[in-house]
Order: C-alpha cells, then sequence, then structure tokens
C-alpha cells in the first residue's frame, strides 16, 4: 500500500501525537495542584461550531486575524483524546466533564492564551457542535459562533469530500460529526446520511441554544451572509465577542465567492429530490433558498435538450 499524506499524517497523530498527548495529560492531572486556577482560567471563551462543510473554516482564516485572539482550532484530540476510535460517539453530554477532562482541556487551552499573550481564546470543531453541554460544563460563560450554510451545499461537500479523499472513505461518516442516530443511519445512501447530518446539526445547536445557552453567549452568522459581506459580518461578531472592531486589520472589502451553486453538478438527480425532500424545510425555516434547487443535473438537462 502507498503511503499518501493522509496516510502519514493519520499514522502520526493516531500512533505518536495521540500516546505522547494521552500521557502528557495524565501526568498534568496529577500535579495539577501546583497550577493556581487563575493561571489558566478563561473568561468567555469563543467556540465556533457548525455542521462540517459549512463554510467554519473560511470563516475562522479570517475572524483569527484579529490580534486579540488566541485560535487553537481543529483541536480534535485536545477536545477527545480518543479522536480516532471509529466507533466514537461525537455526542458528549455535562456528564462526561469529568474532573480530569475538565482539568486537561481548561489547562491546555487556557496556557496556550497566556503564552500567546492574547486576551481571548476561540476554537473551530464541528464536533463541538454536539458537545455544547461538555463544553458548558467546563467553561460556564463559554460563547458559541453557529456557522450556518444551505443544507444542499454542505450534505453534498461533505458526500464529495468523504469520495474523493482516500482516509475519509473508511471512516463513518467520512470522519465528520456524527449525530446522535449515526448508527442508524448507515443503512442510509450517503446522500441521505449527510442530509441528516445537517439537519441534526442544525437542530442540535438551535435546541441547546433555546434550552441551555444565555441569548448573550450564542450567535448565529450564514455562510452566504459572510461572503456577501465579510467585513460587516466580522465587525458584528467582533462586538459579540467584546473585541474591539478597530484592532482588527484590514478585512475583505471585496465579496467573497461562494461555492454554494456547485452542488447541483456533483450528484444525479435522484440523489438530488432525496437530498431536496430532508434539507428544504429546515432550508426554509432558517431563510435559505438553495441555489440550483430548481435546477436539474448537467446529464438529464443535456439529455432533454
Amino acid at each position: 500500500m502507498t503511503i499518501n499524506r493522509w496516510h502519514r499524517n493519520y499514522l502520526i497523530r493516531r500512533y505518536l501525537y495521540g500516546p505522547c498527548l494521552k500521557a502528557a495529560s495524565h501526568f498534568l492531572f496529577a500535579l495539577r495542584g501546583l497550577f493556581p486556577r487563575r493561571l489558566y482560567a478563561l473568561s468567555r471563551p469563543i467556540f465556533v461550531i457548525g455542521c462540517s462543510r459549512s463554510g467554519t473554516t473560511v470563516f475562522m482564516d479570517w475572524f483569527r486575524r484579529h490580534p486579540d485572539l488566541c485560535d487553537w482550532s481543529e483541536a480534535a484530540q485536545i477536545m477527545e483524546l480518543d479522536f480516532y476510535d471509529p466507533e466514537l460517539d461525537h455526542l458528549r453530554t455535562a456528564k462526561d466533564a469529568t474532573a480530569f477532562e475538565a482539568f486537561r482541556i481548561a489547562f491546555l487551552f487556557g496556557m496556550r492564551t497566556r503564552l500567546e499573550g492574547k486576551k481571548i481564546f476561540a476554537t473551530k470543531h464541528p464536533e463541538n457542535s454536539f458537545r455544547i453541554a461538555f463544553i458548558q460544563a467546563i467553561f460556564p460563560d463559554a460563547a458559541f459562533i453557529h456557522v450556518m450554510r444551505d443544507g444542499c451545499a454542505v450534505a453534498v461537500s461533505n458526500y464529495h469530500r468523504t469520495k474523493i479523499d482516500p482516509f475519509r472513505r473508511n471512516w463513518p461518516f467520512g470522519q465528520f460529526p456524527k449525530p446522535p442516530k449515526w448508527r442508524e443511519y448507515l443503512a442510509y445512501s450517503p446522500i441521505r446520511q449527510f442530509a441528516l447530518q445537517w439537519v441534526d446539526t442544525i437542530l442540535h445547536i438551535r435546541k441547546a441554544a433555546s434550552e441551555e445557552i444565555a441569548p448573550e453567549n450564542y450567535l448565529e452568522v450564514s455562510y452566504e451572509d459572510f461572503c456577501r459581506d465579510p467585513a460587516a459580518l466580522l465587525a458584528r461578531v467582533d462586538t459579540f465577542c467584546r473585541l474591539d472592531p478597530a484592532r482588527r486589520g484590514s478585512p475583505p472589502a471585496e465579496p467573497l465567492r461562494d461555492q454554494d451553486h456547485l452542488w447541483r453538478r456533483r450528484i444525479t438527480e435522484v440523489e438530488a429530490e432525496e437530498l431536496l425532500a430532508i434539507v428544504s424545510p429546515l432550508n426554509a425555516q432558517i431563510g435559505i433558498t438553495s441555489q440550483g434547487a430548481e435546477e436539474r443535473s448537467p446529464a438529464v438537462a443535456e439529455a432533454a435538450g
């Protein structure tokens, strides 16, 4: 078997970085009495959440540039030491926030913020969409930025990425966030799996926002709005995060090119019908009109012409 960069990085993270991180975490926990809480305490850390392929990465690429922000995104193995267990459930509740988990996560995030000399910590990881109660048990004043995007574009992007990435093909849900019913969903077609993943992620986050998160600590933003006017949205986010917008460097002055229109070209007509039946009601509920919803796949359009 040829070892490509996907396999290489996976082997390093799972079999070298992972065990070292786990050992270091237990060592630090054993010595936790030596570290006063004020040394690593965080005030209102920011968690950027949302379904995978919803634009969280491009958003974070710009958001993280504020000089007062410490960004540690994609901290997969910090949030979950057994991240590479294919049977792992991504849903975590307050009961999962043991003394060990709470200390190691708070300590690592807090110390990095201190070492960088920043005021506010932020992290982006889609799996955290199913860990809101867990996060709040560790950081009671945590704030959440929920990035949303057209469900058709998201589901097809996850589906397409899983097909072309040799690492992701062998993992449930392509190693993207697994909703609570993920085992049940494995019996469905791939496009249906990712459509349900998007729906379940949005509904799970919104339920937590209405029942568990203080209104001042929850903000919804859309990928489409960010692409249309990134400067305005970043200013709004900075205000929510209690960051001074005037200290931000030059945000993009021009609209960013969104990729929502590509989804219809990557799936068959049958897949498109199955996808639209699942995501359209929630798309309408959150005020999104899917680009390409009325189109047919190129193959069908050519045959009809």
